[in-house]
């Protein structure tokens, strides 16, 4: 079973000056900082600490073979393509509750208007549609938009069938960090419907790709082969 991070994401070691290309600030840049370090910068603001394995496939080669990760699926990095013009404002500006409220609300804002906005009624079921962050909180909270689907005629958008019913037209990966919600989250979801994702190589990631999944005394022997990598493996048609 080749081990499959769905989750991961890239920066160039470097790019051109966009500010200067298009005559307007606030691009993204990188400044270097030496001994691999460097920062991603919005304009003259900091954005993120990142490190040489944003950009040096030695680097990151050697941590996948640290952490048995055969195959990485890159992704869009914040700010090209993510959830990012987050919910609250000014309320979850401090403490980085951006990151570990706003945007997790995103992922889920997202989920629940595709069902209720009817989008799940009319895409075709062979569209593959995955959402990072473990879905947000959509797990633990499909039971009152379920209640509410039932119990008032404006809570139902227009989706043609209880939110329930649209499990299988979508996955989510295991960025929950936490065993509990793991478990919560493959008992809502279905096991053939997680997959490994650690947010690579963010400090906000998992710091040793599927450390929880192998270590979760809650998932059995199938379980936990299918989200390190069968389902992956499906879902995007690798050898």
């Amino acid at each position: 079973m080749a081990v499959v991070d769905i989750h991961s994401h890239f920066f160039p070691q470097a790019w051109p000056d966009l500010a200067k290309r298009f005559g307007t600030p606030d691009w993204p840049w990188i400044r270097h900082l030496g001994d691999g370090k460097a920062m991603i910068m919005v304009g003259e603001r900091e954005f993120r600490p990142i490190y040489a394995a944003c950009w040096d496939a030695d680097t990151r080669l050697a941590e996948m073979d640290r952490d048995g990760v055969e195959v990485q699926i890159l992704c869009a990095t914040p700010v090209l393509v993510h959830p990012w013009d987050m919910l609250g404002g000014a309320r979850t500006a401090r403490h980085m509750m951006g990151w570990t409220v706003a945007m997790l609300a995103e992922t889920q804002l997202s989920i629940v208007s595709m069902i209720l906005g009817g989008a799940f009624d009319r895409l075709p079921r062979s569209l593959k549609i995955c959402f990072a962050h473990g879905g947000g909180s959509f797990a633990f909270l499909l039971g009152r938009l379920e209640n509410a689907w039932h119990n008032r005629d404006v809570a139902r958008g227009v989706s043609q069938l209880p939110p329930s019913h649209y499990l299988d037209r979508f996955s989510v990966d295991s960025a929950v960090f936490d065993e509990r919600a793991l478990r919560l989250l493959v008992d809502v979801m279905g096991r053939e419907r997680v997959m490994l994702g650690s947010d690579y190589p963010f400090p906000l990631g998992e710091l040793r790709v599927g450390r929880l999944v192998r270590e979760s005394r809650s998932l059995s022997d199938a379980e936990r082969s299918a989200i390190l990598g069968d389902n992956a493996t499906g879902f995007f048609g690798l050898p």
